[in-house]
């Protein structure tokens, strides 16, 4: 088996790096460094200690483009799902082309799998809940919409049955909310159907949710698949900035604020998606790619939309400058997303500890968030669509959020004024026990790190580098390395370019 090497350190096939002791040779074996680390003495020829420094200095990369490796199966056939003539079926996923998926996301070699579950959905008189119950009348559980490990998403497609008796009398609940909508056209949607709702039984508002999720399913799809991928991007964006020569350490906070804007960035990735489609699309009065995290839009949309005294392009006009106001929107979905951080706030915890524990040695800490302000701009960019040129841009929206000063909401850049995004979570506050725990973890772990370091070449460390480079560059084909070079340069801020040069 043939590894790249230099001097006495050398590349594995999953880019790992290995140190070999003074005069021993790479011998057959398979070396892969979790085995290394756990049976030592089965690798008597590497210097194990000067492995494991150079593994935390120069990390394996976890996320390399293939493109080779693109695939959507996201329009595969549906299943032939077998009912009686008691029930109507929903299953209307919608159709995802390869126009719709991102070109970085096909480039980058993502699979893209779509999961088929089938229920039946029926009121429990009992429990006054719904029963989901699968093909073989065993109750099950609703899976989530979408997961993403590695390269691969997975979109659960959720096919639901409902009894036709129960289906026409959703159809019927659904035509009672069009008309007053129409009726009332102050009104949301949601906000009519909240009027609705308060005239039906539990059970019939408990199908027609049902009945709703199942119908009305293209527009939530794709944002999820955009969802997805954002956090794709943001993690293969952040792997690769770890081998810049000015990469830092980000601060214990920081590691928390990373935690939380990756998760707000995916979030207003679909917020984003609603935006461009509605301006994108033109037609003001179809407000159905809004979910209702968004109704405060729809309820400004529709109130600009009503005033008769207005020309048609006067209320253009205001609804693009209402639209095109990223500051304001993401303002508004971090007040939104905060709700949720309670549902994330352990599992922040568990990669926190686990960011520290990997954190290089040699590398300096942030003193002043200037590593976190460029973590946050590959984070925060996105493709917004130009109204005025009909085009989609790219933007770095990290900058400029609102903030509260003296009663009155300002327009900030959080830059040079870092205390606005306590404004919507305050890390220092919510996290101030795990803080002081990681910290303290982190002064025994430097404490036995300086041990190991005091032994450690440094030169080892730029041969490490090297060989990292070109482990790298040789894991895709040509092709792959012309696309970074001419697409992601020009898109995401040069980062990649820069990292192939």
């Amino acid at each position: 088996m043939k590894y790249e090497q230099d001097g006495n350190v050398f590349v594995g096939q999953n880019g790992e790096l290995f140190v070999l002791k003074n005069y021993q040779k790479i011998r057959e074996k398979d070396y892969e460094l979790s085995k290394v680390l756990l049976f030592p003495t089965k690798f008597p020829e590497l210097d194990i200690e000067a492995t494991k420094v150079l593994s935390q200095e120069v990390p394996p990369r976890h996320i390399n483009i293939d493109k080779d490796e693109y695939i959507n199966e996201l329009n595969k056939p549906f299943p032939n799902i077998k009912i009686g003539s008691d029930k109507v079926l929903l299953n209307n996923f919608p159709e995802i082309s390869d126009a719709f998926i991102s070109e970085f996301a096909q480039k980058a070699g993502l699979q893209f799998r779509r999961e088929d579950v089938y229920n039946h959905a029926q009121f429990n008189e009992k429990t006054q809940k719904i029963d989901y119950l699968n093909e073989k009348g065993q109750e099950v559980e609703i899976p989530s919409v979408g997961s993403f490990i590695d390269n691969e998403i997975t979109i659960v497609n959720e096919i639901i049955s409902l009894n036709k008796e129960d289906y026409k009398t959703a159809q019927k609940n659904e035509a009672a909310i069009k008309a007053l909508e129409a009726a009332e056209p102050e009104l949301t949607y949601w906000e009519a159907k909240e009027k609705i709702f308060s005239q039906l039984s539990l059970k019939e508002q408990k199908l027609y949710d049902v009945y709703e999720r199942g119908k009305n399913k293209e527009h939530e799809i794709k944002k999820t698949l955009l969802h997805e991928i954002k956090h794709f991007k943001n993690n293969f964006l952040l792997e690769s900035r770890q081998y810049k020569d000015d990469y830092k350490n980000l601060s214990i906070k920081n590691l928390f604020n990373r935690c939380i804007d990756d998760e707000r960035s995916a979030t207003f990735e679909e917020m984003l998606y609603e935006v461009n489609t509605y301006l994108e699309q033109g037609k003001d009065d179809d407000y159905s790619m809004f979910s209702q995290e968004s109704k405060f839009i729809v309820k400004k949309l529709k109130s600009i939309n009503n005033q008769e005294e207005k020309s048609t392009e006067a209320k253009r006009e205001e609804i693009i400058k209402i639209l095109t106001n990223s500051a304001k929107l993401m303002s508004l979905n971090y007040i939104q997303w905060t709700k949720h951080l309670e549902e994330y706030a352990e599992e922040f915890n568990n990669i926190v500890r686990e960011d520290v524990e990997k954190m290089p040695y040699l590398r300096e800490t942030e003193t002043a968030n200037e590593e976190y302000f460029k973590q946050r701009s590959i984070i925060y960019s996105y493709r917004v669509y130009n109204p005025e040129t009909k085009k989609y841009e790219y933007q770095d929206l990290s900058k400029m959020l609102y903030s509260q000063n003296n009663g009155k909401s300002e327009k900030v850049d959080v830059r040079t004024h870092p205390e606005a995004l306590a404004d919507y979570i305050n890390v220092d506050k919510r996290f101030q026990k795990e803080i002081n725990d990681i910290n303290k973890i982190l002064k025994l772990k430097r404490v036995r790190e300086s041990l190991s370091y005091k032994k450690f070449d440094k030169g080892i460390l730029y041969q490490g580098k090297k060989l990292s480079k070109q482990w790298f560059r040789k894991s895709y084909a040509s092709q792959k390395a012309e696309y970074l070079k001419k697409e992601v340069y020009s898109k995401v801020q040069d980062l990649l370019a820069k990292e192939e040069r």
